[in-house]
């Protein structure tokens, strides 16, 4: 199949871009509803520091790598990825402690930077 990797090229130029420019939308179908406790905890474990805390809740700032850590290790389960995931599980490695993940994530000095240059 030679002509494969042409045709591989050719649908990451066409469709990669827009795919990229959807994740930067993406956390505007996200919100925090009134059992946020304003801990921090969605700020702390964001890998592209995507999230501030104003008024003690998460504000989204536009340029998410929808990980979900925010929405899976916020522990009163207060941010929601619109209204029909209210009441899903959420999911935490039970290997990995929470601490732990907050220690990986403060050992970059400017995480948005590795994603966004």
């Amino acid at each position: 199949m030679p002509g494969f990797p042409v045709l591989s090229q050719l649908l990451h130029f066409l469709l990669y871009p827009r795919f990229i420019r959807s994740l930067s939308e993406i956390d505007t179908r996200f919100h925090v509803d009134d059992t946020c406790n304003g801990c921090g905890i969605c700020n702390q474990v964001c890998p592209a520091d995507n999230i501030r805390i104003i008024d003690n809740k998460p504000v989204w700032q536009h340029h998410c790598l929808f990980c979900l850590a925010c929405i899976n290790l916020c522990p009163k389960e207060a941010i929601q990825l619109e209204e029909k995931h209210r009441n899903k599980r959420r999911y935490h490695n039970p290997s990995v402690p929470l601490k732990k993940l907050i220690q990986i994530q403060s050992a970059f000095d400017s995480p948005s930077d590795q994603y966004y240059g």
